[in-house]
Order: C-alpha cells, then sequence, then structure tokens
C-alpha cells in the first residue's frame, strides 16, 4: 500500500519537536485537491490520446499495457486522496531569528519576491 512509505504529520512534529528548534506556522492538508488534480490530468491525458495528441508529454512510446498500468495507478492514488488513506499536506516551519513569512494568501508578492530574487541571482 502506498501509505505505509509515506511520512505521518505526528512523526514529523515529533521529529522537529525533539530533534530542533523549529516551530510550526502553517499546515494545510491538500489531498482533496491531489484527488481532483489526478482526476483532471487523467482525463486530459486520456483524452489527449484519443486525439493523438500525446507526443507533447512523450507517450506516444507507451504501449497500451504500460498506458492501462498508469491509469490504474492513477485511479488508485485518487481514490486513496479520497478515502483519506493518504494526504499531502503544506507545512511550513520557521526557525528562530528567521525573517517574517511572506503572507501566503498574497500571491502578488510571492510572485514579485521570486522576480527579485531572479533578478538578483543571475
Amino acid at each position: 500500500m502506498i501509505a505505509n512509505r509515506l511520512p505521518s504529520v505526528h512523526g514529523i512534529m515529533d521529529a522537529v519537536y525533539h530533534g530542533s528548534t523549529f516551530t510550526l506556522e502553517f499546515i494545510d492538508n491538500i489531498g482533496l485537491h491531489s484527488s481532483k488534480s489526478l482526476n483532471d490530468w487523467r482525463k486530459f491525458l486520456n483524452y489527449s490520446k484519443g486525439n493523438g495528441n500525446t507526443n507533447m508529454f512523450g507517450l506516444n512510446s507507451l504501449d497500451d499495457g504500460t498506458w492501462r498500468a498508469w491509469n490504474f495507478y492513477g485511479a488508485y492514488c485518487q481514490a486513496a486522496y479520497e478515502s483519506n488513506d493518504i494526504n499531502s499536506m503544506i507545512m511550513i516551519f520557521s526557525r528562530p531569528g528567521a525573517q517574517a513569512l511572506v503572507a501566503l494568501n498574497d500571491a502578488s508578492t510571492i510572485m514579485q519576491s521570486t522576480a527579485d530574487f531572479l533578478l538578483n541571482n543571475e
């Protein structure tokens, strides 16, 4: 099963608490978004394959068995997210003395910060 290889939030938090000075600043479960994304990608790629438009993804070389296995794996992961057997978590930690975090809901600030970084570190 997929979930037996994934770290738990409890395990991560326990390691952080006992082995570092990090502080959890933000946590978000994006598992349901992951489920929807997997579903959308499967639909898109299967539609593209049916119309012969898979070359842009390098999928033309996949034989039918590999394609079916990929579809099965995508559906399996989607179902695991939907049933909460697995989750995708975003966890943001800070350390003492670090600069303040950029507001997570302010995409323009994040994009500008990224652009400034790229311009200043060429």
